[in-house]
């Protein structure tokens, strides 16, 4: 995959091309765009923050999270 042939994600101005950084560059390439971090670091199988450094680096289109559930209340706490 080239650079140019990707529409919704452009190689960052001034970046330098690496091997590694091509490489990572199709496979962000390829998500589509507004995905949650999380959800993006389960789909390339690799941890957060290695997904954070490359939305970062590649200015990928975040989502918004997905909306967490209240937390628990604790024993003894009333009922809301």
């Amino acid at each position: 995959m080239s650079k140019a042939a990707t529409k919704a994600l452009q190689w960052p101005r001034g970046l330098r091309e690496t091997p590694a950084r091509l490489w990572w560059f199709q496979h962000f390439a390829a998500l589509p765009a507004k995905m949650p971090l999380a959800q993006i670091a389960n789909q390339l199988g690799i941890n957060y923050s290695l997904a954070r450094y490359y939305v970062r680096m590649f200015n990928y289109p975040l989502g918004a999270p997905p909306e967490t559930p209240p937390p628990r209340r604790r024993r003894g706490e009333p009922r809301a």
